[in-house]
């Protein structure tokens, strides 16, 4: 199993993104940290990241927390089938599976869709953590106490 320091290094090489631009993403999220903490963290002399770091990490480099930690791609949930299971949902006829298919449409219409199917499989710690970035990236944006799902607040 790879270590933390290996998949960022991985990572950050793959998305051809320095230390300093990630840093500096960090930052605008609220996440105050500095590059040169990132190449500590490549190099495997700081081990001990948050896990709001962690994840706003793997936000950053398109990838999934546990992949960051380690864990086996194997472990990283099937995009096509969970994308054929929801459109075999929104083909029933049942008053449940047609409500399904209206989440689905609006989801999609919002363009949550892949974001909520990235987070199959992710603990309630992860989640939790997930709602947390979400908030904060609303706040940067001037968009608090909005309600997102109003159409007249979709921009």
């Amino acid at each position: 199993m790879a270590t933390f320091a290996e998949r960022l290094t991985r990572a950050t090489s793959e998305a051809n993104i320095s230390d300093r631009q990630i840093a500096r993403d960090l930052t605008a999220m609220g996440i105050k940290t500095s590059h040169g903490y990132i190449g500590q963290l490549k190099r495997g002399e700081a081990t001990n990241p948050g896990l709001e770091l962690v994840t706003a990490l793997a936000g950053i480099l398109h990838k999934t927390v546990g992949w960051l930690a380690g864990e086996d791609d194997a472990q990283v949930p099937d995009a096509i089938q969970v994308l054929d299971d929801l459109q075999e949902l929104a083909a029933a006829q049942t008053p449940d599976d047609i409500q399904a298919a209206q989440v689905r449409k609006t989801m999609e219409d919002l363009g949550v869709l892949n974001i909520a199917q990235r987070t199959l499989g992710l603990s309630q710690l992860s989640l939790t953590a997930i709602a947390q970035i979400i908030e904060q990236a609303r706040i940067v944006e001037g968009l608090e106490g909005q309600n997102p799902t109003d159409p007249k607040n979709r921009g």
